[in-house]
């Protein structure tokens, strides 16, 4: 028996209309064709279709916003064969990043404001829920974070230029200037942002927390992919069979303007791992004890294998890792944070 719904779909002013697509159909089912649409009568418009193999699994739709749609919630139906369910998009005018700032080494920063956004899994995606929601890297279950101070953070990873330029050194496994850099443990990272910060130039260097990581990351998007298509935001297992890191800005920027949240190399961030619940957080930083440290982010191998199965399993925003903060990865680099000092 063959089973589905649509769930989380959102749309914003200049955004795409997003929406998730759940199927639980037998093995051996022939593939299926299923239509979203929005409308009704002689006003119904045909958003995307895609045909979809048995079993059960998670269909990200995203397409362009129709300008009719801006400023007003929309309902969009989906349909498989005779049946169909539909979900009402939640609109909401996107919070907007500031200006493009630049620091030391070059670094360029991008104004983020506070604010509050669902952290973890998206409400209704099983596929997050069951087969990443368990464990001491569960990005479920999905909660409300608030953010309430605004901060900048790095457009870009850190290159192996600008590690070059301030630490004397390279420890990246692959070689070239524009290269993120990686090789870094954690407490290598902390040396760096001793050294920016011992430039006294009026700001506070550090990395970001899980959550301010996260909440840039999304840019104010709800879906899997904060709001862009895969292939172009990311480089990950399912388009660099060579796994091999890229320079940074070379795939489409999210919404604020940050590159490479996606994939290329995962990053480091301030945390330690905390347990995710339901309840509401505001500011959150993790335990104050542990030896681990918390890495987010897809990277350039990842999801080789995972991706051949599944696509929408990999390279995904709640995508949580947990490293020692000692030990180093040619697949973990970071991306700074900084707060003008009072």
């Amino acid at each position: 028996m063959t089973s589905f719904d649509i769930w989380g779909t959102n749309h914003r002013a200049g955004d795409r209309v997003m929406a998730n697509v759940s199927l639980d159909r037998p093995a051996g089912a022939a593939g299926a064709l299923v239509t979203l649409e929005t409308g009704e009568g002689s006003g119904r418009v045909t958003l995307a279709s895609i045909t979809v193999p048995p079993g059960r699994m998670t269909y990200p739709f995203g397409v362009q916003s129709i300008p009719s749609m801006v400023g007003r919630n929309i309902t969009v139906t989906a349909r498989l064969g005779e049946s169909s369910r539909t979900d009402t998009s939640d609109y909401e005018a996107r919070p907007q990043a500031g200006t493009t700032a630049i620091g030391p080494l070059g670094l360029q920063f991008i104004q983020v404001p506070a604010g509050q956004f669902r952290m973890g899994c998206g409400l209704g995606d099983f596929v997050c829920e069951e087969t990443r929601g368990q464990g001491p890297t569960a990005e479920g279950p999905g909660h409300n974070a608030i953010l309430t101070k605004a901060f900048e953070i790095g457009r870009y990873e850190v290159t192996q230029a600008q590690w070059q330029a301030l630490m004397g050194d390279n420890p990246s496994a692959a070689r070239g200037p524009d290269l993120p850099v990686e090789q870094v443990t954690w407490n290598e990272v902390q040396e760096f942002i001793s050294r920016l910060n011992a430039r006294n130039d009026g700001y506070l260097y550090r990395l970001p927390t899980e959550a301010e990581w996260e909440y840039a990351a999304r840019a104010g998007s709800l879906d899997p992919f904060a709001g862009g298509v895969l292939h172009e935001s990311a480089w990950y297992g399912g388009n660099n069979p060579s796994g091999r890191t890229a320079p940074v800005g070379m795939k489409k920027a999210n919404h604020w303007n940050l590159h490479d949240v996606l994939g290329n190399v995962a990053e480091w961030v301030q945390d330690r791992p905390r347990a995710f619940t339901a309840q509401t957080v505001t500011n959150p930083t993790g335990p104050a004890e542990g030896a681990n440290r918390v890495v987010r982010g897809d990277t350039s191998t990842g999801g080789i294998i995972a991706y051949v199965q599944n696509p929408w399993l990999v390279a995904t925003i709640t995508r949580r890792s947990i490293l020692a903060a000692a030990s180093r990865s040619g697949n973990v680099g970071f991306r700074c944070v900084r707060e003008r000092k009072p």
